[in-house]
C-alpha cells in the first residue's frame, strides 16, 4: 500500500509537469489544422507558443478582417506550415512577428482576395534557416512583407510570386529590417501597378542573391537600396514583355548588378539618386533587347565597371555623367550608336 501511495503521487507529479509543459510547447510531430469559413474578426493564434516538429494547416475562406499569427513572441522550430487566404478581405498572415521561426518551411497562398490583405514574415522578429514560399493570385491591394520594421531574416530562401493581381507589392529588408545570407526569388506575372522593394528606407540586404522577374506586366517598379543599403550581393532583374517599368537603384556597394529588358516598352532605369551614396565598387550591366523607348540614366557612380548593350531597340536614350574611377562600355545596334566608351579614372 505504501508503495502504491508513493507511485500514485509520483504519477500525479509527472502528469502535472506534462500538462504545464504542454501549455507552452507543441512538439513531437503534431498536426494542427484550422479552417475558417464565412467569418469576421477571427484570429487564429498560438500566443507565446513554442511549436516544434509540427505540421500546421490554416485556411481562411470568404472571411473579413481575420488573422493568423504564428511564432508571435515564441518560437516555431522544424515546422511545416501551410496557410491559405481565399476570397477574403482585410486578412493577415503574420509569421515570426516579434518571435522566431527556425529550420522551417512556410507555404502561404492568397487568392481572389483584396483590400489590404498581407503576409508578414520576420517583421520585428527573426527567421533563420528556413524556406518561405508565398503566392498571390487574382487579387488586388495585397502585399508581402519580409524582414520589415526591425526584423531579421538569415540563411534562408525566399520565393514569392504575384500573378494576375493589381496594386500588389513585395517588400524585403525595409524600414530597418535586415536580410543576410539569403536567396530571394521574386516574380510578378500578368499584373499591374506592382512594386518590388528591397533594402529600402534604412533596410539592409547583405551577402545575398536577388533574382527578380517582371513578365507581361504594366506600370511596375523595382526599388533597390533606395535610402537603404545592399552590399556584397548579386542582383539580377529581368523585364520581359512589359510596359512602363521603372527600375531605381542606389546605395548598392560591392555587388554584381544585371538588368535585362526584353520585348518591352517605356522602360526607365535610374541609377542616380544620392543615398547619400550611390552605386559604389560594383559591376553593372544593363542589357536592352528588342525594346522600345528605353531610358537609362547613370550618375554619380564611383569605382564601377559597367556596360550598356542595346540591340534591336527603338527610342533608346542613355545618360551617363559624373563618374569617378569608373570604366563604362556602350554598344547599341539598331539605334545608330555602335560603340561608345567612357573611361574616367580621376
Amino acid at each position: 500500500m505504501k508503495l502504491n501511495k508513493y507511485g500514485f503521487t509520483l504519477f500525479l507529479i509527472v502528469l502535472s509537469l506534462v500538462f504545464i509543459c504542454s501549455l507552452g510547447a507543441v512538439s513531437a510531430t503534431n498536426n494542427i489544422h484550422d479552417i475558417t469559413i464565412d467569418d469576421t474578426n477571427t484570429a487564429i493564434d498560438h500566443p507565446e507558443a513554442n511549436i516544434q516538429d509540427s505540421d500546421i494547416l490554416n485556411k481562411l475562406i470568404t472571411t473579413d478582417t481575420t488573422k493568423i499569427y504564428q511564432g508571435s513572441n515564441g518560437i516555431i522550430a522544424n515546422g511545416r506550415i501551410k496557410n491559405g487566404i481565399i476570397s477574403s478581405t482585410r486578412s493577415l498572415i503574420a509569421q515570426g512577428h516579434n518571435g522566431a521561426i527556425e529550420n522551417s518551411k512556410l507555404n502561404n497562398l492568397i487568392t481572389q482576395s483584396s483590400d489590404f490583405t498581407y503576409i508578414e514574415q520576420g517583421c520585428g522578429g527573426t527567421v533563420l534557416n528556413s524556406e518561405l514560399n508565398n503566392a498571390i493570385s487574382q487579387s488586388y491591394y495585397t502585399e508581402i512583407f519580409q524582414s520589415y520594421v526591425n526584423g531579421n531574416i538569415q540563411d534562408s530562401k525566399l520565393n514569392n510570386a504575384i500573378k494576375d493581381s493589381n496594386f500588389s507589392g513585395i517588400y524585403q529588408g525595409s524600414e530597418y529590417g535586415t536580410v543576410q545570407n539569403c536567396m530571394l526569388n521574386n516574380a510578378v506575372i500578368n499584373s499591374e501597378q506592382s512594386v518590388i522593394r528591397q533594402g529600402v528606407f534604412d533596410g539592409i540586404i547583405q551577402n545575398s542573391v536577388l533574382n527578380n522577374l517582371l513578365l507581361n506586366s504594366k506600370n511596375s517598379r523595382y526599388d533597390q537600396a533606395l535610402y537603404g543599403n545592399i552590399n556584397n550581393s548579386s542582383l539580377t532583374n529581368n523585364a520581359y514583355n512589359d510596359e512602363n517599368t521603372n527600375i531605381i537603384q542606389s546605395g548598392i556597394i560591392n555587388s554584381q548588378i544585371c538588368n535585362t529588358t526584353l520585348f518591352s516598352s517605356n522602360t526607365n532605369i535610374s541609377q542616380v539618386i544620392d543615398n547619400p551614396e550611390n552605386i559604389v565598387n560594383s559591376n553593372l550591366k544593363n542589357l536592352t533587347l528588342f525594346s522600345n523607348n528605353t531610358r537609362i540614366e547613370e550618375t554619380n557612380l564611383a569605382g564601377v565597371n559597367g556596360c550598356v548593350i542595346a540591340i534591336g531597340c527603338d527610342g533608346y536614350n542613355k545618360i551617363v555623367n559624373d563618374l569617378t574611377d569608373t570604366n563604362f562600355f556602350t554598344l547599341v545596334i539598331g539605334n545608330h550608336v555602335i560603340i561608345d566608351k567612357v573611361f574616367n579614372f580621376f
